[in-house]
């Protein structure tokens, strides 16, 4: 597990550098190792989650939601709640951008009420941006508003500039979908 864990930080250094094929590849060597050693545990699904970061941020969504599928899967038996509500936020996340809205709906609910009961504040920000996201694009504007303020108050709070952008431009959305154009013209 120490090897594991050095291989962890050289994926995450080349990862955070930009050298997505060269991470993957460390994090693909622990992952492979530990499952041709039938080990389901916690640190296989860390490393199965890491491998659906470094395809998400490639564009590989189909490949990612694989990995954050399998890593939420045996999180539920192997993992903390901390982990298995992170690993359904990110499951979430790209269910999200695939379209996959029932997924996406189960995933971000779960990893919300999870992070939000473990007063994980700065996690839960994302989770419910996504799940904002969802609502919106589901039609279900009231709800979605009610989670974006949500979401934009506990940003604020965390300083996440990021979000709070993003959530500005999600506003404009939701006012736009509700023939509030002068509102949304605002928010953008």
């Amino acid at each position: 597990h120490d090897a594991a864990a050095v291989l962890e930080v050289g994926g995450l250094a080349k990862f955070y550098r930009g050298d997505l094929g060269g991470a993957d590849a460390l994090f693909a060597r622990v992952a492979n190792t530990l499952s041709n050693a039938g080990e389901k545990s916690a640190l296989t699904a860390r490393f199965l989650n890491l491998r659906g970061m470094v395809a998400f941020s490639g564009g590989k969504l189909v490949e990612a939601n694989g990995y954050y599928t399998a890593a939420a899967e045996l999180a539920e038996k192997h993992a903390s709640q901390h982990a298995l509500a992170l690993y359904r936020g990110n499951l979430g996340g790209v269910a999200l951008e695939l379209g996959h809205y029932r997924q996406a709906l189960i995933a971000l609910t779960r990893a919300s009420r999870d992070l939000g009961r473990m007063g994980r504040v700065t996690e839960l920000v994302s989770v419910l941006c996504n799940l904002a996201t969802l609502y919106v694009r589901l039609g279900d504007l009231d709800t979605g508003e009610k989670l974006r303020a949500e979401s934009a108050s506990l940003a604020k709070r965390g300083g996440n500039q990021q979000v709070l952008a993003y959530l500005a431009f999600l506003a404009g959305d939701i006012e736009s979908k509700g023939e509030r154009h002068r509102q949304a013209t605002d928010c953008y």
